[in-house]
């Protein structure tokens, strides 16, 4: 439609008359609204008519004149027009629209046809620039001149920006965007918000970044930008970091912009998506977006709880992201390079890998591990913040490790609901799973309140352990009542004919939490609560049955699950058995040590955790040591890089054995040299197992890094005389001579200027 806009005013460069005449009516034709059939031509015995259709029940009779001289009441072109509005004694609105400006005669001679009975409407001269800058449809102008038009006798419309205003008054408007996004985000907020949102939410550094890259969106600021700016935002954090949270923040905001959200694991989430703008109405509410100047921001929550069928999510967000581009290729009729929208996803850190492939390549803004945790200041806002919601005040100064544990968002949530009506409180050893198993010890208590016969406490956490150990086998966070009664009557027989009152009761302790649109189907309030209730059934099962083989079944079922992360069940296990079952803590982690299924990702997580600065937890080096004769090559490698890492501060000899373990172990031969370069920050390049066991390498590339840094640290003097007290030149030449090539001519030149004192330029070939 705006296009054509375009294309009228450029009807003005036409020379020729006929044809400038003949593509203006033409194109007045298809600017219009119509009910029934498009606008029609019509020839009739004493008249031509250049244009009549039907629109909301009204007929419109169309006059299109292109002529460059001003036309006055006494031309045949006004006088003829005026004849055919008479003739028909208003039945019709005659619209007369001139390429050209009219004289002001025209207009003074329409009024009077408008105050006889007759309704006529002149679009003429400027009008035409006005509408290719507004971009505003034809049918808000007839609208507008049929209310104001009857009424007041007027035979034009005001400048545009006066209808505009009328049309989207920014108050109705932003209640009728609000209300749309509202409703569109409802299932997700009747899922996740919590009653206290509002009163523990802290505004964060993420709000800022999220504010800045909505405002960069801004339809005046597109409209001058030179460059599209990111419409995707990825958040990746670690579970209990707050995404959630943020989430349903963004989903309500309606200041800076426009926002609304589900949760990915909703049915058909890219038709919910489209439908949303359809919703919107004409233009997918762009002239809405315009008229307030804010842009849309469209968060889809979860993405890793999304698993039950992630090939099909896959799919409908690639449908999302084809549902933008179609939106940013309308929104340039408009004079924008892109539609006003952020779309943020949020996904847990560990399944990030499933989902790259879908992101790869796209333009976007990146939250990496940004809001694990509160920053020093917003920490102290959030315990008053959480302490005043909770009735809790702590009285003493909290240790850096409290302050650090309290620092995320689930933990201090946790903590504060375990402290409920506490008052005053002194805190001095916390650690996150005392905070966890404060929490269910209270809980379990509580359950005492309900008079429920055969519920004990003990009962209380093998039920709900149960209940965890369910959803991690079935991959989703859901049970239906059918599975808790199941549970129920398979396991405490007794407690089957309560079974009513213990759901209403696990309920309403907020461990299970009903779904607002289902109500037959229950979820945990967050899988940090199934991580600790998941290991607290493993370390029940171990004890109860001594079967450790179990292990590594229960450990493929959690990575699996695509719900917990199995390393916190392991903290969880580690710390309900020194507190109950110290002899099965050593036990466990003898066998999690020889278990390749837990120790090879362990070991890629604890990788993970040094490249985003976290040292390594004492424990965990243990269970490496532990695993220092594993048969798989990748973790005893994987092993090396976490041992060898400066934060963690491990002996030589400790180092050494581990390197000469991975560097003889390693099938990767094309990266094995990198084993090599670990040595140099601890002064092991010259150390004579190390010496041995690279010179017998048939590898050019070892040999070429080792030397490399022999050289680049001035070593040479050293290193050539462990070299003539060794028979190593014979065992080289013979390597040489069993895989000759040219890769060897680098290591022979940097041997040479080794043994020799000689200057080499390292990179040279």
């Amino acid at each position: 439609m705006s296009a054509l806009y375009l294309e009228i005013l450029q009807l003005r460069d036409v020379q020729n008359d006929v044809e400038r005449g003949y593509r203006f009516e033409q194109a007045i034709r298809e600017i219009q609204p119509w009910d029934r059939k498009p606008p029609v031509t019509a020839s009739l015995a004493s008249e031509q008519l250049d244009g009549i259709f039907l629109w909301k029940e009204q007929a419109y009779l169309i006059e299109s004149k292109a002529k460059k001289a001003p036309i006055t009441p006494g031309s045949h072109d006004w006088e003829d027009f005026e004849l055919k509005i008479r003739r028909r004694k208003a039945n019709v609105v005659g619209l007369f629209c001139s390429l050209f400006p009219v004289s002001k005669k025209v207009f003074i001679q329409a009024e009077q046809l408008n105050r006889d009975g007759h309704f006529v409407i002149i679009l003429a001269g400027t009008f035409w620039e006005e509408l290719n800058y507004y971009k505003l449809p034809i049918y808000d102008i007839l609208d507008y001149m049929n209310l104001f038009g009857r009424t007041k006798f007027l035979t034009s419309p005001p400048p545009i920006n006066v209808v505009v205003e009328w049309f989207y008054d920014k108050d109705r408007t932003q209640k009728k965007l609000s209300d749309l996004c509202k409703r569109n985000s409802s299932t997700f907020l009747r899922r996740f918000k919590a009653s206290s949102h509002e009163a523990l939410y802290l505004r964060r550094e993420i709000d800022a970044k999220i504010e800045s890259y909505a405002h960069n969106l801004k339809p005046q600021v597109i409209k001058k930008a030179s460059d599209a700016s990111a419409q995707i935002c990825l958040v990746r954090d670690y579970s209990g970091s707050g995404k959630t949270t943020l989430s349903i923040n963004v989903s309500e905001s309606k200041e800076g912009f426009l926002g609304t959200g589900v949760a990915a694991n909703e049915q058909d989430i890219d038709e919910k998506f489209a439908n949303f703008f359809q919703s919107m109405g004409q233009h997918f509410g762009l002239l809405e977006i315009i008229s307030l100047n804010k842009p849309v921001v469209f968060v889809v929550d979860s993405l890793d709880e999304a698993n039950q069928d992630v090939p099909r999510k896959r799919r409908e967000i690639l449908s999302i992201f084809k549902c933008i581009e179609d939106l940013n290729h309308y929104a340039r009729s408009f004079d924008l390079i892109i539609f006003p929208i952020l779309i943020i996803f949020t996904i847990r850190e560990d399944y990030w890998r499933d989902w790259e492939s879908v992101f790869e390549g796209r333009k976007r803004h990146d939250i990496n591990k940004r809001i694990s945790s509160f920053t020093a200041t917003e920490s102290t806002k959030a315990i008053d913040r959480y302490g005043q919601w909770f009735n809790f005040r702590i009285t003493n100064e909290l240790t850096s490790e409290a302050k650090q544990l309290l620092s995320t968002p689930i933990n201090l949530l946790i903590f504060s609901e375990t402290n409920h009506y506490q008052g005053d409180i002194e805190v001095f050893e916390i650690w996150e799973g005392k905070v966890i198993d404060l929490y269910f010890t209270r809980k379990a208590e509580d359950i005492y309140k309900r008079h429920i016969q055969g519920l004990t406490s003990n009962v209380f956490m093998r039920l709900i352990s149960l209940l965890a150990f369910r959803v991690v086998a079935d991959k989703i966070n859901q049970l239906n009542i059918g599975n808790i009664n199941s549970i129920i009557s398979s396991n405490f027989p007794i407690l089957e004919p309560y079974s009513e009152e213990i759901i209403h009761s696990v309920a309403s302790e907020m461990i299970l939490i009903r779904d607002p649109d289902k109500p037959e189907i229950f979820r945990f309030r967050h899988s940090r609560l199934i991580e600790f209730l998941l290991a607290y059934y493993i370390v029940s099962t171990l004890d109860k049955e001594k079967d450790l083989s179990k292990l590594d079944n229960f450990a493929q079922i959690s990575f699996d699950s695509g719900i917990v992360i199995m390393f916190r069940i392991h903290d969880d296990i580690r710390y309900i058995c020194e507190k109950k079952f110290p002899i099965l803590l050593k036990q466990i982690d003898d066998y999690y040590s020889k278990s390749n299924i837990f120790m090879s990702r362990k070991i890629l997580r604890l990788r993970s955790d040094l490249a985003t600065n976290r040292p390594t937890e004492r424990s965990d080096i243990y269970l490496i040591l532990k695993n220092i004769n594993s048969n798989d090559p990748e973790v005893v490698e994987d092993a090396f890089f976490i041992i060898a890492a400066r934060s963690n501060n491990q002996t030589k000899a400790t180092i050494l054995n581990l390197f000469v373990s991975a560097f003889n172990k390693s099938n990767n031969f094309h990266t094995r040299y990198k084993l090599i370069a670990k040595l140099e920050y601890h002064e092991l390049l010259l150390n004579e197992l190390v010496f041995s066991t690279i010179t017998i390498s048939s590898l050019a590339k070892d040999w070429e890094v080792y030397l490399g840094l022999i050289y680049s640290n001035n070593l040479k003097s050293h290193f050539s005389d462990m070299w003539m007290q060794s028979d190593t030149k014979k065992s080289f030449e013979l390597i040489i001579a069993k895989s000759p090539g040219d890769d060897w001519n680098q290591v022979n030149k940097l041997l040479n200027a080794i043994l020799t004192d000689s200057n080499f330029i390292l990179g040279d070939a």
